[in-house]
């Protein structure tokens, strides 16, 4: 559920939210209590990587890759 207007910019669908300096994502584990936290120096560069990553091209996320890969039917 989309907290703040940020949040409601992001397409993929493992993003959770955003903070000021940091982005939380489901996590990867299906055992994982909470979600994984990629933390950043600035709220600008946290801004840069959501628009270039949760907000559009997703799939091209290193995270997005990897979390993905515990739906998949492979495993």
């Amino acid at each position: 559920m989309a907290r703040s207007y940020d949040d409601k910019l992001a397409r993929c669908p493992y993003f959770a939210k955003y903070d000021l300096c940091r982005i939380h994502c489901e996590g990867y584990a299906d055992e994982a209590r909470c979600a994984v936290i990629t933390a950043f120096e600035t709220a600008g560069d946290r801004r840069s990587y959501g628009d270039k990553y949760c907000n559009d091209n997703y799939s091209k996320c290193r995270l997005y890759g990897i979390i993905d890969a515990k739906y998949s039917d492979d495993l």
